[in-house]
């Protein structure tokens, strides 16, 4: 089963967005994450169809490169 979890970023600019990816593609691998950065919420997008998304440690993760993250509440 496929699980999508939405995060609001304040990553700006692109270089900062592949760093991050490249960062959760390490630590985390059964994910798949990209970003819109022209979205105003600066949108991290992560998918999993193998495990179950853990937002506590992804935002605890981009947290502690910096990075303030927190799961989008539509």
């Amino acid at each position: 089963m496929k699980q999508v979890e939405i995060f609001k970023t304040d990553v700006q600019e692109r270089a900062r967005a592949n760093k991050v990816l490249a960062m959760l593609g390490r630590k985390l691998p059964d994910y798949q994450a990209n970003f819109d950065i022209e979205d105003e919420d600066r949108i991290l997008r992560v998918e999993s169809t193998t495990t179950q998304i853990n937002s506590v440690e992804i935002e605890s993760l981009l947290e502690s490169i910096g990075v303030h993250c927190k799961i989008f509440m539509d």
